[in-house]
């Protein structure tokens, strides 16, 4: 399965690049994750929250599970950056409400790029009761500045497992042909 984020070709349409190649980072993979789980999970949960318990005590446990989802989508969104390079330009784009924000560097003055991931620290477990089982990253150095940008769904080339058509390596690659300094640590 090869995800894309149409809404990127929405933000493209308001952007004049002539040549670009897309990296997505698509959420839907994570609602795909998140929809096969609730297919799996809410019949026993409803049967079993149905008969054990009160009413009252039912709605606590809907309402949590509801909040749950809220704040695993929140954090879901924050952690899906797509990516866009062009001759003159590399573009992060985040799509998803309410982190809608688009950066444009033009490729002359980053000085370095670092693909990243931290799976070694003690947030990154915790996501992964939220489903983001993976924090891939990209820093952008301009100067003495570092900006840092998550990239959950977008991995290293995987055997062609990947639920991307371009990925990480294509990044990398694409970014060093565009004569930039690129650290892959993964």
């Amino acid at each position: 399965m090869k995800l894309e984020d149409k809404r990127i070709k929405k933000h493209l349409k308001q952007l004049p690049l002539d040549q670009y190649t897309v990296y997505h980072s698509p959420i839907k993979s994570w609602f795909i994750f998140i929809f096969l789980i609730l297919i799996i999970i809410s019949p026993f949960s409803i049967y079993f929250i149905g008969s054990l318990f009160s009413t009252s005590f039912n709605i606590i446990i809907i309402s949590l599970i509801i909040s749950y989802f809220i704040i695993s989508y929140v954090i879901s969104a924050y952690y899906n950056n797509s990516f866009i390079v062009s001759n003159n330009y590399l573009l992060v784009i985040n799509p998803n409400f309410p982190f809608k924000t688009i950066k444009k560097y033009n490729l002359s003055s980053i000085n370095e790029v670092i693909i990243d991931n931290d799976k070694r620290t003690v947030n990154s477990i915790f996501l992964w009761i939220f489903f983001i089982i993976n924090r891939n990253q990209i820093k952008i150095k301009l100067g003495k500045k570092i900006e840092t940008f998550y990239c959950v769904n977008l991995d290293v080339d995987c055997c062609g497992e990947n639920w991307t058509e371009k990925n990480l390596d294509d990044f990398y690659n694409d970014l060093k042909s565009k004569n930039i300094n690129v650290h892959m640590k993964i």
